[in-house]
């Protein structure tokens, strides 16, 4: 017993001392960690205590702590943003921010440069965004479309990388989990004289849970389906044309980056590649849980960016030439009732270059302008309509002739009535210009001013105002009220991309006479942009350095919203429709609610603690109706235990109350809680060895969110493990 004991305490005093020498973000109080730079705002390096808007920063520090692997995970615990997982059949997930829904209305950002599709269709974030070599994440939570132009509507999202001489040297990390999932990531940085190199890749694999053992009320119609082969199309039961297949639902996903450094010049190269199953949303009567359904998508970015600052630094040119492509596979494809249980593949491909000047001019100490043009020109095939067979990459767009699900047949006559397939090309240009002025009239008040003007080639100009005052009474309270108007580009996917099925017309005799549509999904080239106005207010106190409240207060006006309006019998190449959805500019709506967040650092013993809890009240309404996927209470919390820097652990939760959706459909409320952590088993100076692990919903909890496909209410996965090292040479 005594020589337990003995050990013990020789293991204490041994991490004791090796922590000494250990830097940590518990070395830095709050108000110290409040005045970080952040650019992403302003595009000018400033303190985030005087920044405008809304601004939340994650820092390399957090991310460690909270063992974030992906992007995805970073955001769940972001107060205003509601994600509802495993919700789209295309997206995987539904983002909401600030009671407005659609992963395309939030811009994606690796140092400045857009990550996410720049023609506006929504993507799946997922496990694709690595968080590896990041040095912080900046969330703003208010429209930042003066800098950035259109789809910065309801957030940005900015991931900082180090600089090569910041973090030089290899970084990996390997994880197994349950349900055979693998998560690994490798990260390198290395600078020599005037050039510098890094490169990250990520790897994801999961096969996702088993649905019919933890849910097999809901899921019981598989088990039949296995049995006889019979699903359900609509209200019709039928046998599945495809046969019967083995459930498979898994998840892939990678990420590569690259950039060189040479002097003031870099070049960069980024690829973000995701796969998911279509079946997600969808009853297992409504569709097949198979390999073949799947949802594939492909993002590459490469870039050219150069800055130079004149003798005295009064003025700095930042370059940006930025090429990307952004495909959805020709083998992703949907098996379910509205294909008829066959196999209809998607496609999609977007492609575009930017080319971007922005002045930097110091006018005075305090008073930074920066001044900006861009000229961006695009070429889109946008999302298909269902295709019986998959698109030909190596033929030209008019040449695939490809016809519509239910129209390759003859009628009595022998006359042919297939129709081929509308596929669209769509060029077109946007031209801005930009300027912003910031103005520091004491060490108490802080004013910004911009404005943005576009020409678009597809729906016209637009005009972009953007204000802001911070005051800071003392260095313990900020008050910031921040007000920006900001526009959502309609994007060709949203503007072209229509679906739909034909069925035959018979005679008294049952022989084919025509064709006729029960519903289609039509096009409208002309829709115009959505505005949106937001006003905003936040409070800032800080009790000591160390503990601090924060009130954000946020009224959003929203104008020219696209929402879908049906029309009963038209036509559609003159086969009769009997029902069709078209969008179009039609609706109008606000948002509203309040945060307040609180977080503190404090000891016990040889324990830091911080432990940070948000209340987020939303609501609103947008064309007469509640908010879709919009809890009105939420509350997240978590407590991160550190012990001499030797191990952190993390408990957190998440409350949500009930949710509504535009079927009528509610999501009961629910409280699921999670743990993250790592321990040090290995340091010699800068070499360090963690092991870690994430637990996600860690007492198994049955709940459910919301999704537009069949289930209305989506199970969600059960409790799902992490665990593995992390390197640091």
């Amino acid at each position: 017993m005594k020589q337990t004991i003995s050990l013990a305490i020789f293991i204490l005093i041994y991490f004791y001392l090796q922590a000494q020498d250990t830097s940590s973000i518990y070395d830095f109080s709050l108000i110290e960690l409040a005045q970080i730079k952040t650019t992403t705002s302003t595009r000018k390096t400033v303190s985030a205590y005087t920044a405008p808007g809304n601004i939340i920063i994650i820092t390399h520090q957090d991310i460690k702590a909270n063992n974030y692997t992906s992007l995805r995970d970073l955001l769940n615990d972001i107060p205003q943003i509601i994600i509802q997982h495993q919700a789209s059949a295309e997206n995987e997930d539904i983002y909401t921010i600030n009671g407005i829904t659609g992963n395309e209305k939030f811009l994606l950002l690796l140092n400045g440069i857009r990550i996410n599709s720049t023609a506006g269709t929504d993507i799946t974030i997922g496990e694709s965004y690595s968080l590896k070599n990041i040095k912080q994440v900046e969330v703003i939570l208010n429209p930042s479309s003066v800098l950035y132009g259109a789809d910065a509507f309801s957030a940005i999202i900015n991931l900082i990388t180090f600089s090569i001489e910041e973090n030089q040297g290899i970084d990996f990390n390997i994880y197994r989990g349950n349900y055979n999932t693998i998560n690994t990531a490798f990260s390198a940085n290395y600078k020599y004289k005037n050039l510098g190199f890094s490169i990250l890749y990520k790897y994801y694999y999961s096969d996702e849970p088993f649905m019919p053992i933890f849910y097999p009320d809901l899921y019981q119609w598989f088990y039949y389906y296995q049995q006889t082969g019979k699903v359900i199309r609509f209200d019709d039961t039928i046998n599945s044309p495809v046969g019967i297949l083995p459930w498979n639902t898994y998840t892939q996903a990678y990420n590569f980056r690259t950039k060189l450094l040479y002097k003031n010049f870099e070049f960069g190269f980024m690829r973000f590649y995701e796969s998911h199953s279509t079946a997600y949303t969808d009853k297992p009567e409504n569709a097949i849980y198979c390999k073949n359904a799947r949802y594939n998508t492909v993002l590459t970015n490469l870039y050219f960016k150069h800055s130079i600052n004149n003798k005295n630094k009064s003025l700095k040119v930042n370059s940006l030439i930025f090429g990307q492509e952004f495909i959805i596979l020709p083998n992703s494809a949907f098996i379910n009732q509205y294909t008829g249980f066959y196999r209809a593949y998607k496609y999609e491909k977007a492609k575009s270059i930017r080319w971007e000047e922005n002045l930097e001019i110091n006018i005075k100490k305090d008073i930074p302008l920066n001044l900006g043009f861009t000229a961006e020109f695009y070429d889109i095939i946008p999302k298909t309509g269902d295709l019986p067979k998959p698109y030909d990459i190596t033929k030209p767009y008019n040449q695939q002739n490809i016809y519509y699900f239910g129209t390759n047949l003859q009628d009595t006559s022998g006359n042919s009535l297939i129709i081929y397939q509308d596929i669209y090309r769509i060029k077109y240009y946007n031209f801005s210009i930009y300027s912003q002025i910031m103005h520091k009239f004491s060490k108490k008040i802080y004013l910004t001013l911009g404005l943005r003007k576009e020409i678009n080639s597809r729906y016209g100009n637009t005009f972009i105002p953007r204000f802001s005052f911070v005051f800071l009474p003392n260095k313990l309270l900020s008050i910031k009220f921040f007000y920006g108007k900001s526009f959502l580009a309609p994007s060709a996917h949203k503007a072209y991309q229509h679906f739909g099925s034909f069925k035959p017309v018979t005679d008294s005799l049952g022989r084919t006479i025509g064709l006729i549509s029960p519903f289609f999904r039509l096009t409208n080239p002309y829709l115009k942009p959505e505005y949106k106005d937001s006003y905003e207010i936040s409070f800032t106190k800080f009790f000591n350095d160390n503990f601090f409240i924060k009130t954000n207060l946020f009224f959003n006006k929203l104008s020219n919203l696209i929402t879908y309006n049906f029309i009963n019998d038209t036509v559609f190449h003159n086969v009769p429709v009997e029902v069709a959805m078209i969008p179009q500019n039609r609706s109008e709506g606000k948002t509203y609610g309040a945060t307040i967040s609180s977080k503190t650092k404090f000891k016990i013993a040889f324990f830091k603690c911080t432990y940070n809890i948000n209340y987020t009240y939303i609501n609103g309404i947008i064309q007469g109706q509640k908010l879709d996927y919009t809890p009105n209470h939420s509350v997240k919390t978590s407590l991160n235990i550190q012990y001499l820097n030797f191990f952190n652990f993390v408990v957190g939760s998440e409350y949500r109350s009930k949710a509504t959706l535009y079927t009528n459909i509610t999501s009961p409320p629910y409280i699921l809680f999670y743990s993250r952590g790592n321990a040090l088993i290995f340091e010699n100076n800068s070499n360090k060895v963690y092991i870690s692990f994430k637990a996600m919903n860690i007492f198994n909890k049955h709940y459910f969110n919301l999704t537009d496909g069949t289930f209305g209410l989506k199970p969600q996965k059960p409790i799902s493990l992490l665990i593995g090292l992390k390197a640091e040479f």
